[in-house]
Order: structure tokens, then C-alpha cells, then sequence
């Protein structure tokens, strides 16, 4: 499935585990009511609508509502990485290319010149 003119391509197979709207009742402070029961609403950032992995969810760092917000689960991969080997030793600046200013640069010896 495609989101209109976007570009983005969702898994279909995603929509087969939501909730009937009908069935579902949301309040103001990003709680559900659902069969009973109440549950904590998360975000989950458009980066996430196209992960077919497990997502899970972290506090939400800019924002006290809503309290939560999705990520994709990545131990599956963190478990395969040797740590060791991976690594770079020294300092590393990653910049783009066309970049004029060195990184580690004070800024105040940046209008010295000026």
C-alpha cells in the first residue's frame, strides 16, 4: 500500500493487527480504553510506518505528551556486532563534504578574521 503522492510504501500486513476505530475510545492525555482495559498511547515517528521488525518504546525526549514514543528494536542486530572490532580508534567529525570549516573549530576564533 502507498501513501497517496508520497512515495512511501507501507506493509500491508502491519494494518492487520490494529484496533477497530469504533472499538477504541482515546482521552486527552494519550491513554485508549479498549475492551476493559486502559493502555498507554506511543508515537511512532513516520521513520517506523515501514519497519516490519518489532518496535518498542522509549520515553518521549521532547515532549511530556504524548509520554511515549516508538523505536525499531535493533537487538536482534546489537547482538551480531562485535563491539571490538567495530569501533574506530581517535576522534571522528562526520560532516558533508562541501563543508568549508574544519569541525573542531572554537567559535570564537572563527570571527578573529572578520
Amino acid at each position: 500500500m502507498r501513501i497517496v503522492d508520497t512515495g512511501i510504501v507501507l506493509n500491508s500486513n502491519l494494518f492487520a493487527a490494529l484496533v477497530p476505530e469504533e472499538d477504541l475510545h482515546l482521552d486527552r492525555c494519550f491513554r485508549a480504553n479498549w475492551q476493559g482495559r486502559s493502555w498507554n498511547i506511543s508515537k511512532v515517528p513516520q521513520r517506523c510506518w515501514a519497519w516490519e521488525g518489532r518496535l518498542i518504546t522509549q520515553a518521549n525526549p521532547i515532549s511530556s505528551l504524548p509520554e511515549l514514543v516508538s523505536c525499531e528494536d535493533l537487538s536482534a542486530l546489537e547482538k551480531n556486532v562485535d563491539v571490538s572490532s567495530t569501533l574506530p580508534r581517535g576522534i571522528f567529525a562526520y560532516r558533508c563534504s562541501s563543508d568549508l570549516q574544519e569541525p573542531i573549530v572554537e567559535v570564537s576564533s572563527s570571527f578573529e578574521n572578520a
